[in-house]
């Protein structure tokens, strides 16, 4: 057990395209995704026992010095043992930009405390309304 979550073999894989088991697994979640915008990111998968655990899905918009963290999930029955903080390390380790940016709604309480609490810090300059930016350097 590493800081205090029970110890998960996962394996982490990034640079992967839209796949529909990817798209099915975020669109449970996700109003906004659907295959045509789905095609447009770049997704890091989590697996636990050859079983899908976490995606995350990052869009590199032109012309910004930022990854942007546009989705990320992980399945309930996995929360709380390190899968978001692997998903988020395998996607600093490859990132083409400086900063990784991510948005949070207010109401989104898990996701919030999770950036608080992993070293992201809050961006005042890119949060807007009920939106709150978080940004952590690549490693």
């Amino acid at each position: 057990m590493q800081d205090g979550l029970p110890d998960t073999d996962l394996d982490v894989t990034t640079g992967l395209q839209a796949s529909p088991e990817r798209v099915t697994f975020l669109e449970r979640f996700f109003e906004d995704i659907n295959d045509e915008v789905a095609a447009t990111y770049t997704y890091t998968e989590a697996r636990a026992d050859g079983e899908l655990v976490g995606v995350a899905a990052t869009a590199h918009p032109k012309d910004a010095s930022h990854v942007k963290l546009a989705f990320m999930h992980v399945a309930e029955d996995h929360q709380r043992e390190g899968v978001a903080q692997n998903l988020v390390d395998a996607i600093r380790e490859n990132a083409d930009r400086q900063t990784i940016l991510a948005k949070a709604h207010v109401a989104w309480l898990k996701a919030n405390k999770f950036y608080q609490s992993n070293g992201w810090e809050q961006d005042a300059d890119r949060s807007t309304g009920l939106l709150t930016a978080y940004v952590i350097d690549s490693a």
